[in-house]
């Protein structure tokens, strides 16, 4: 249940379509003759179009999350890699048959790097269908593919 009310709300909470929402209901209450509520959806659904489209704000919020915790330093030893999932564009991969990287990509760069430096570690990485409409290929299925063509044995 948690996990179908989490993809509805970030459907809403995301700040292009929250934005878009926003300037329909600014549209609609136009349209009623709502003036004060129309100007009201419609500036904000143009600020959040502003600010998330043409400023860093975004980057600035996440910063602080970022920086929280420094990067520990690498230990002699490695039994294992947990990588976690989110990194490919699983309806892409399940088309095409390769390994399209989105926006977390980096974490698979960053497996194969550490797989590289720890050939003996076992991999593990997690992750399904993160989609609620959309078919696609999990990260787990995924992975292996990338990984073989990076030259690392998963």
């Amino acid at each position: 249940m948690f996990y179908h009310l989490s993809k509805i709300f970030w459907f809403f909470g995301q700040p292009i379509n929250l934005a878009i929402f926003l300037l329909l209901a600014g549209l609609l209450a136009a349209l009623f003759r709502r003036r004060r509520l129309a100007a009201t959806g419609t500036v904000l659904g143009i600020a959040i179009l502003v600010l998330s489209a043409w400023t860093s704000v975004g980057a600035m919020m996440l910063t602080p999350l970022e920086e929280r915790f420094p990067k520990p330093p690498l230990p002699e030893k490695v039994d294992g890699i947990v990588v976690l999932g989110g990194g490919f564009e699983g309806a892409i991969n399940l088309a095409r048959g390769g390994y399209e990287l989105n926006s977390g990509g980096d974490r698979m760069v960053e497996t194969a790097i550490l797989a590289r430096r720890f050939p003996q570690a076992k991999i593990v990485v997690s992750g399904g269908n993160g989609s609620l409409f959309l078919d696609g290929e999990g990260d787990a299925d995924t992975a292996p593919r990338l990984l073989g063509a990076l030259g690392v044995s998963a």
